[in-house]
């Protein structure tokens, strides 16, 4: 009897069999993306410069650490210890110690908008010196100043809601990075 009803729905069709588990296969074998010199140079500069700001909104939120009984060169000191050289380290040896002066300190990050490296020379001089040339804007608008004592500073001026820094760099022989070299600031310009 079994053997009579299976042999009488001969309309179904078979099951199709089930589709075996997908085969695996190995990833292509790529080599990594390099970057060009250019490329590399570029984002070392952004990094330092993130660095640098980093820095320089530290100092100020703790301004009331520095100065006092230690000596006229502890903002020499200090800014010997950012990626400056020539005027750039001039003239923020210069701004620290204005700053510490004016007993206020800085709440809040200064935040970079954009960095663009405009130029990049390689061997600028034949002595192995390489330069570029960048562009970063500050957003300075959420910044708040307080006295040493952490009461609201009254500030005889407006501060500045946005910088631009133009800024020189210089990688060479003697250096093992890149330096900031020169910079100059436009202040209050829409980023």
């Amino acid at each position: 009897m079994a053997a009579v009803a299976a042999g009488c729905g001969g309309d179904q069709e078979e099951p199709e069999p089930s589709d075996p588990s997908p085969a695996t296969t190995e990833p292509a074998l790529t080599a990594p993306p390099t970057t060009t010199p250019e490329e590399q140079a570029e984002a070392e500069i952004i990094a330092i410069f993130e660095d640098l700001i980093a820095a320089w909104d530290e100092f100020k939120s703790s301004a009331s650490d520095y100065g006092g009984g230690s000596g006229i060169a502890w903002n020499v000191e200090l800014v010997e210890t950012w990626p400056l050289k020539a005027q750039a380290s001039v003239e923020l040896t210069n701004w620290v110690a204005v700053w510490r002066q004016t007993e206020i300190e800085q709440r809040g990050n200064s935040v970079i908008v954009g960095h663009e490296v405009a130029t990049i020379q390689f061997d600028a001089a034949g002595s192995g010196l390489h330069e570029a040339a960048s562009t970063a804007c500050l957003d300075l608008s959420a910044l708040r100043y307080v006295t040493f004592d952490e009461d609201v500073a009254e500030l005889d001026y407006v501060p500045d809601r946005s910088q631009t820094w133009t800024m020189d760099w210089a990688f060479g022989p003697d250096k093992a990075d890149w330096r900031l070299e020169a910079i100059d600031i436009t202040r209050n310009e829409q980023c």
